[in-house]
């Protein structure tokens, strides 16, 4: 049911279409303007391209390019097109101030979602990886060992800020705004909650061009588009996504400092150690989202207060 009806003939500045094709044409043009653009920042930024197609990149110049492609491409582009959205500005990035508990809960969340996802990782490149399919997979793991790659930053605290601040603050807020809030909440609109978190979820997984890592993204993004559709606010999301990724950074340096090896093959003893912690995770991950189930705010246009 849609909560809040647009007008054919609303407000100046707004557009006329529905708000599910607005929210098509914004996907389509955000993840364009951001797959294109993003692409020639970052090759700006490339130290050298080895004869074999090696390319080397300080990780000083990683963040700072990540940080321009996000805000350009991502973060204005998104403000730009909210204030012209059939539902509002306000209404289409859910800018509401959220309850407490809705925080703590998504925070709670974002834990367990951290853990199950290692889990899945560690279960995929055990169990679900094809001998035939071997050498393809470790090819699509090249990206997410470049980026993994780029977050050990040792004991530079300048470049750790900086890292901090591309991947835990722009990156977050930008793609909250995108896929929570511009793309889920238009979705809402004509589908289910579940179909348009799927969806929006799904974007939000491919656009990371990380695909042995698809499916803990895609559960990432669900997850922070049930916070925003219970909490009705984007900022339970944003502080989630703020934790996960700096979260990620801060446990990638510490082990690295600890001389923790982080590319230690999988073994099938290891899956068993972290079985407990991963149903342990799930139980807590259920739990969250019952609650927040019960207590969530109903209906997109409820008074809460705007920020």
């Amino acid at each position: 049911m849609n909560i809040n009806q647009h007008q054919n003939n609303g407000p100046e500045g707004r557009s006329n279409l529905s708000p599910f094709a607005f929210g098509w044409l914004a996907a389509a043009i955000i993840i364009t303007l951001f797959t294109l653009g993003g692409s020639i920042v970052m090759g700006l930024a490339v130290d050298s391209v080895s004869s074999t197609g090696n390319i080397d990149i300080s990780s000083r110049n990683f963040f700072l390019s990540a940080a321009a492609g996000q805000i350009l491409f991502f973060l204005i582009p998104s403000l730009w097109l909210a204030q012209r959205h059939p539902l509002g500005l306000k209404e289409a990035l859910r800018l509401r101030r959220p309850k407490f508990s809705h925080v703590t809960l998504t925070l709670l969340g974002i834990a367990a979602c951290y853990v199950l996802g290692q889990a899945w990782m560690t279960a995929q490149e055990l169990y679900m990886i094809p001998d035939w399919f071997g050498s393809t997979y470790e090819t699509l793991s090249q990206n997410s060992d470049m980026i993994a790659e780029q977050l050990l930053v040792g004991k530079d605290t300048a470049l750790l800020l900086l890292a901090l601040f591309t991947v835990a603050l722009v990156a977050p807020v930008g793609e909250e705004f995108v896929f929570r809030g511009i793309i889920q909440r238009s979705f809402e609109d004509r589908l289910k909650p579940f179909a348009a978190m799927l969806l929006a979820g799904g974007l939000f997984g491919f656009v990371h061009l990380q695909l042995n890592n698809l499916i803990p993204l895609i559960g990432l993004g669900m997850y922070l588009g049930f916070v925003s559709w219970a909490s009705g606010s984007i900022w339970p999301a944003i502080i989630g996504h703020i934790l996960f990724n700096g979260s990620q950074i801060l446990l990638v340096n510490l082990a690295s400092e600890s001389s923790i090896n982080l590319e230690t093959t999988p073994t099938p003893e290891f899956f068993l150690e972290i079985i407990p912690s991963a149903f342990i995770s799930l139980f807590l991950l259920v739990g969250a989202i019952i609650v927040m189930m019960k207590t969530r705010n109903k209906g997109e246009g409820m008074r809460a207060e705007e920020c």
